[in-house]
Parts: C-alpha cells; sequence; structure tokens
C-alpha cells in the first residue's frame, strides 16, 4: 500500500498530476479541492494516497488532507460509489459540509451535488451516518473560521454571483486568503482568487 508521496510535483491538470519521488514519476488522480490547495511545478507536495486496483489496471488516487482521503475512502464502501463517482462528489462539497449533511440526515442538500439524485442521497446518509464520525475535521478548522470573516463571506458570494460553483468559489477564495500575510478587501481577494477557478 502506498499510503503518500512526498516528492516534486513536476506536472499539474484538472484532474491528474504527476509526482516525482526519487526518480520515479507517480500519475496520481486528483480531487478539485486538492488541485485548488496543491501549488504550481516546481513545487514541493506531500499527497496522501489510495491505490486502486481493477482489472484493466492500477490507478492511484490523491488528497491534499487526510480528512478528504478518510471520506474518499468512506464514500468508496457506499453500495454504487466508485471511485470516479467520490472524486466528483468532492469536487463540489468539502469534507465539513458534507460531514454536516449525513449527521443531520439532509438529503436534500445531497442530492444537489452532480450525480446524486435522491435515493442516493438517503443511501449515503444510510450507510455514512456513523462511519464519518470517525473522520478527523481538525484539519478544516482553520478554513471554517475564515469562512465567518466579512471580507472572505463577500468575496465568496461575489465569485458565485459571477457564476463560479459555491465549492470553487469557497476554495478560491480561502486559498488566497491561507497565502496571504495580509489582510485583504473583498475585492482583491476576488480578482486575486480568479486564477484559481479554472
Amino acid at each position: 500500500m502506498i499510503c503518500f508521496l512526498e516528492g516534486d510535483l513536476v506536472e499539474k491538470n484538472t484532474n491528474q498530476i504527476v509526482v516525482a519521488v526519487g526518480g520515479v514519476g507517480f500519475d496520481v488522480q486528483i480531487s478539485a479541492s486538492t488541485y485548488n490547495l496543491i501549488g504550481l511545478p516546481p513545487a514541493k507536495v506531500k499527497i496522501f494516497t489510495y491505490l486502486h486496483l481493477r482489472e484493466d489496471g492500477i490507478q492511484l488516487f490523491g488528497f491534499a488532507t487526510q480528512s478528504e482521503k478518510g471520506l474518499f475512502l468512506l464514500l468508496n464502501s457506499v453500495t454504487g460509489i466508485g471511485p470516479r463517482t467520490s472524486l466528483s462528489i468532492l469536487a463540489h462539497t468539502s469534507v465539513s459540509d458534507f460531514t454536516r449533511n449525513i449527521l443531520k440526515g439532509d438529503s436534500a442538500a445531497l442530492s444537489t451535488i452532480p450525480g446524486i439524485g435522491k435515493k442516493t442521497g438517503e443511501r449515503l446518509i444510510l450507510e455514512l451516518k456513523d462511519k464519518v464520525k470517525q473522520i478527523d475535521l481538525a484539519e478544516p478548522t482553520e478554513e471554517i473560521q475564515l469562512e465567518f470573516k466579512e471580507n472572505v463571506r463577500q468575496a465568496i458570494a461575489a465569485l458565485e454571483r459571477l457564476g463560479f460553483h459555491p465549492f470553487t468559489a469557497k476554495n478560491a477564495v480561502l486559498k488566497v486568503t491561507q497565502l496571504s500575510a495580509e489582510e485583504l478587501t473583498a475585492e482583491e481577494l476576488v480578482r486575486r482568487s480568479l486564477q484559481y477557478t479554472t
């Protein structure tokens, strides 16, 4: 089992990266949130991984945080949910939001995720309600606190009005906020966030 990779990011695409470790390049499938959290080549990265074996090949999936990897593994344990669907779910919701909706039994909120209908949402709640408590949500705490800041909320709302998906907007603004050493206005946050919305 390959638990994580730590090395040089040599290639970065929307759904895939290449990480060089000890002279070997690993092709890793990634989620949208991981794409937004890691830097640009050449950068040092640590990616938590899951090795998926199939009859027609081997795939390596990577995540920027342990909590996202944990949710990915739980999603894969649900009947009818495979790695591709799990990545799609992670592309449209955060670990904290998904966990909150599961614990609340909010199938309506879950069914807003592309590819997840009402029945699938109810099945996710049924099969994961007790399991999601195992996910360590310590990592997103700083992000959750940032979301309550007025300039951050205004910037996220502005990006949503421009047509960006709420998850994409939030991820981009939080990325800029975490990278900046200074307090930015909502307008400046929006301007800088645009580079992380593609």
